[in-house]
């Protein structure tokens, strides 16, 4: 583990790296299965390019104990777009639009509901493309901490 990101009552966010690749994951562990039902069922039944990757989940002794998502490294779309207001670049913002038109098609098509998709919950990687956390504690809103 490389460090800490945030902590609640149900579970905690680290930074973990893999020595082999040198590949950062953000782990979330979780303290009990049962509250990360609804969680599970959508990782285990739903993927898509534009959501934010799930790699695995950690188990020991048959339970659940983790997930190990992709480490996305740059900021929030809320908080790019607040620091970089003057750009005009069009390719980015064509590609945005894309991508959540895409995310949002795709949930409707599965018939999933209330997944939040603001500008908050969805992250750009270090090549600007943007990802959405479906997750309810991914937000700039929360200050992350442990």
């Amino acid at each position: 583990m490389l460090r800490c990101l945030h902590s609640d009552d149900n579970s905690s966010y680290v930074l973990a790296i893999h020595i082999k690749s040198l590949f950062i994951f953000m782990i979330k562990m979780i303290k009990d299965e049962n509250e990360h039902k609804k969680e599970i069922n959508f990782h285990q039944n739903y993927f898509h390019l534009c959501l934010n990757q799930l790699y695995g989940f950690l188990k020991e002794d048959d339970k659940i104990t983790g997930f190990v998502y992709q480490y996305i490294t740059n900021v929030s779309l809320k908080n790019y777009v607040s620091n970089h207001s003057n750009d005009e670049n069009p390719i980015f913002k064509l590609i945005t639009i894309i991508r959540i038109i895409e995310i949002i098609y795709y949930f409707e098509a599965k018939s999933i509901k209330n997944i939040n998709i603001n500008i908050s919950n969805i992250f750009l990687d270090q090549n600007n493309i943007p990802f959405l956390y479906p997750n309810k504690f991914i937000s700039d809103d929360e200050n992350l901490t442990c």
